[in-house]
């Protein structure tokens, strides 16, 4: 079984990533984590095989150092712990509301992450996690 995170603190768009997911694939167990710390418990006890990562979270207790343009970007540190530590195990989806195509570029080069800018309908990300899943 393949296990999918939705890392997301507005629950509404959480709620609706992890509905899209759950109804388009079987076998696939979706759980979604509203803070980067609930999140990174539960992916030291069992890397996912996929994180939907939001990059504006909230402070956590482990993730807080970073303030970027008004803006925490508690999940761009996330994203560098998954790129040191998971790098082979977990592929990461980036979801996020910054309007910014240099962090857009640095996410998808040099991170090789894929990025979604929000708004967006949630169904984009089917072919993306199929293609992901695949690998």
């Amino acid at each position: 079984m393949k296990h999918i995170a939705v890392v997301e603190d507005d629950l509404f768009i959480a709620a609706r990533i992890e509905d899209v997911i759950t109804h388009h694939f079987e076998g696939v167990q979706v759980k979604s984590y509203h803070s980067v710390d609930e999140f990174w418990s539960a992916q030291m006890a069992q890397p996912f095989d996929i994180a939907v990562l939001d990059i504006m979270m909230a402070r956590g207790q482990l993730f807080s150092e970073v303030l970027s343009k008004g803006g925490l970007l508690t999940g761009a540190l996330l994203l560098d712990k998954l790129k040191q530590q998971f790098a082979k195990e977990t592929k990461v989806i980036i979801s996020t509301g910054i309007d910014d195509p240099d962090l857009a570029r640095k996410i998808i080069l040099e991170d090789h992450a894929v990025f979604f800018a929000k708004p967006y309908n949630p169904e984009r990300l089917i072919p993306v996690i199929e293609d992901l899943l695949a690998r």
